[in-house]
C-alpha cells in the first residue's frame, strides 16, 4: 500500500476513497497491464459539510470513520461531555492510471492547512498529467518522476495566496514491466506519505519519512535560515517555524508541495525517488 498519515492504496480494503480503492485494489492485482480497463482514474474522499451523525465512537471506529468525512467531537465537558461524529473535509486525493501499455501510476497526496483539499487534488492532476506526456517515461522513469514533481509544485505555486499556508505531501509507484516479463517498481516521494510493499505475508517499506529532524533535512532547513523546534516527548513531532520565536508557519514536514513560506527556510518539494532495486536517483 502506499499513503500518507497511515492511510493507503489498497491496504485491507481501507483508504482514501474506502470502496472506490478496493475495486483498484483488484485491478493492480489482475496483472499484467492489459488487465487496466480504464486509462484513467481518480478517487477523493473529500466531501462537503454534512449534518454530525450519532456517536459515541468505540476506538476501532474512529480511522475508519475519519476517512470517510467524519471525525470525533467532544462537546460539553463532565458528566455532559458527549462525542458525535461532526463532518470534515477529507484532504486526501489517490490517483490511479495507466500510462502506457507497461507503465501504471499509483499515487497518494495528503493535504494540509485551510486548502489542503485543493492542493492535493490539483496536484495529483497534475503530476499525472506530466507524467503522462514525459518523453522518457519509458526508458528514465526517475528523470520523469522528478520533472513531475516539479510540475507538479509549479501548478501549487500559481495560486500562492493558497499554497502559502498550505501543501501536500506526495507518494508516487511507477510499475514499468520489462521484455522478460519482470516488473520494476519506482518510487518517488515528498514528505511523510510512505510506500511499502507488501509480499509473502511480509512488509518492506520503500520509503523514508522526510521529518524536519532528519539530520540532513534539518541541515538544510538551519543553512537557509530556518529553525527546527525538537519533538517534544508527548507529541513527538518536529516543525519548521521561521525563526526561534516559533511563529510561523510550523510544518511537520520537511518536503513537500505547497507551503510558500516554508519554502523560504528550506522546506524542500525536491522528492526521494528510487527504483525496485534500491537505487537512489539524486
Amino acid at each position: 500500500g502506499i499513503g500518507g498519515g497511515g492511510e493507503g492504496i489498497g491496504g485491507g480494503g481501507e483508504g482514501s476513497g474506502g470502496n472506490g480503492f478496493q475495486q483498484i485494489r483488484q485491478k493492480i492485482l489482475g496483472f499484467p497491464f492489459e488487465t487496466f480497463s480504464m486509462s484513467e482514474l481518480f478517487f477523493s474522499s473529500a466531501v462537503d459539510a454534512k449534518p454530525p451523525l450519532p456517536g459515541p465512537f468505540t476506538p476501532g471506529d474512529v480511522a475508519s470513520l475519519t476517512l470517510h468525512g467524519t471525525e470525533p467531537e467532544t462537546t460539553g465537558t463532565g458528566k455532559k461531555a458527549r462525542t458525535r461524529a461532526a463532518a470534515k473535509v477529507n484532504q486526501d486525493t489517490g490517483c490511479v492510471a495507466k500510462l502506457r501499455d507497461d507503465v501504471a501510476l499509483i499515487a497518494v497526496f495528503d493535504g494540509h492547512g485551510v486548502w489542503g483539499d485543493k492542493i492535493s487534488k490539483g496536484a495529483a492532476r497534475s503530476l499525472h498529467a506530466a507524467l503522462d506526456v514525459h518523453p522518457q517515461l519509458r526508458d528514465m522513469p526517475g528523470i520523469a518522476l522528478k520533472d513531475a514533481f516539479a510540475a507538479a509544485e509549479a501548478a501549487v505555486q500559481a495560486e500562492p495566496e493558497k499554497a502559502k499556508l498550505s501543501g501536500a505531501v506526495a507518494v508516487c509507484a511507477l510499475l514499468v514491466a520489462e521484455p522478460d516479463g519482470t516488473h520494476v517498481l519506482w518510487t518517488a516521494h515528498a514528505g511523510d506519505c510512505r510506500a511499502v510493499l507488501a509480499s509473502g505475508g511480509g512488509a518492506l517499506q520503500l520509503t523514508q519519512d522526510h521529518k524536519p529532524d532528519a539530520p540532513a533535512e534539518k541541515a538544510r532547513i538551519i543553512r537557509a535560515g530556518g529553525f527546527v523546534s525538537p519533538s517534544p516527548p508527548s507529541a513527538k513531532i518536529a516543525r519548521v517555524w521561521l525563526d526561534r520565536t516559533m511563529y510561523s508557519p510550523g510544518v511537520a514536514m520537511s518536503r513537500c508541495l505547497g507551503d510558500g513560506i516554508a519554502k523560504t527556510v528550506g522546506v524542500s518539494a525536491e522528492p526521494e525517488v528510487w527504483d525496485g532495486a534500491g537505487e537512489g536517483l539524486e
